[in-house]
């Protein structure tokens, strides 16, 4: 039987920002306007959301967020350098940028990195500093969690989780014991969850997720909140990062609460589908 906790999804999710300075997304696949980021940022702080998901990557994010963002926002912010000369010149000019004097998790964009030299070195610098609070990797394998680990006792990490991906669903309390602080992202896929007609390199998913429609329908809840709600169940996650591409879209993730649902049926075992990565497009 279906349980719904109170727990609301304001209290885990960040706001993931590279639609605010690319145009990202598979479904929306637009960069938004000022005068959208500003309103869902005020939203998202009126709701108690105070965390934002950023990235070097992401274009204009880092100036936008620097004008925007309020001094009680926690900011996660991720970078790929290639040398301890890289990453520190590289994170001061996004301290720049946020106007900020540190950021509070700064990850590798690529686990790789970690084997690059003097990038250890680098965020060890950047902590000894006070640039930054936690240092950690955003991932999409469980072996480059492994591969971090080598280097840092202590960590967060970002990962990948969804109705589709569930690969990382065994390893949370692993996680959870090794001291890690552990984020979830891709909750909607980059939004193919919420499309009725797929590009050929993901058309192996057009019936699950019409299934998934069903199956919200039948609940008497939107398709996001059980999305959301079943990524929301895993209780071992210190955040989530969603995409909103607009003020509306954060107002229908705002009302979806956690689930007790069995959805171990729509996990995919061909990667090809799952990791943006590989996509064709």
């Amino acid at each position: 039987m279906l349980q719904k906790s109170s727990k609301r999804a304001s209290e885990k999710l960040i706001i993931g920002t590279a639609n605010f300075g690319l145009s990202y997304g598979i479904a929306c696949g637009k960069k938004l306007p000022k005068e959208e980021i500003k309103q869902i940022l005020s939203l998202a702080k009126a709701s108690g959301i105070y965390r934002v998901d950023t990235a070097k990557a992401y274009g204009e994010a880092l100036e936008i967020l620097g004008e925007l963002l309020s001094e009680e926002f926690l900011i996660i912010s991720k970078l790929a350098p290639k040398s301890k000369e890289e990453l520190l010149e590289d994170l001061k000019l996004s301290l720049k940028k946020l106007r900020r004097r540190r950021v509070d998790y700064l990850l590798l964009h690529k686990p790789s990195l970690v084997k690059e030299k003097g990038v250890v070195d680098g965020l060890y610098r950047a902590l000894e500093e006070g640039l930054v609070k936690s240092v950690g990797v955003s991932v999409y394998h469980s072996w480059e969690v492994e591969l971090f680990s080598e280097y840092f006792e202590s960590f967060s990490v970002e990962l990948p989780l969804s109705v589709y991906d569930q690969r990382f669903k065994k390893e949370l309390d692993t996680y959870v014991k090794m001291g890690l602080e552990v984020f979830a992202r891709s909750v909607f896929l980059q939004g193919a969850v919420f499309l009725k007609s797929l590009p050929p390199w993901l058309e192996a998913l057009s019936k699950p997720n019409e299934r998934l429609r069903e199956i919200a329908n039948n609940l008497g809840i939107s398709l996001e909140c059980l999305c959301l709600g079943f990524v929301l169940s895993h209780s071992q996650l210190s955040g989530i990062v969603i995409g909103v591409d607009s003020v509306f879209q954060l107002k229908k993730n705002l009302d979806c609460k956690e689930l007790d649902i069995d959805l171990s049926e729509f996990a995919q075992t061909d990667e090809r589908l799952i990791l943006p990565y590989l996509w064709e497009g």
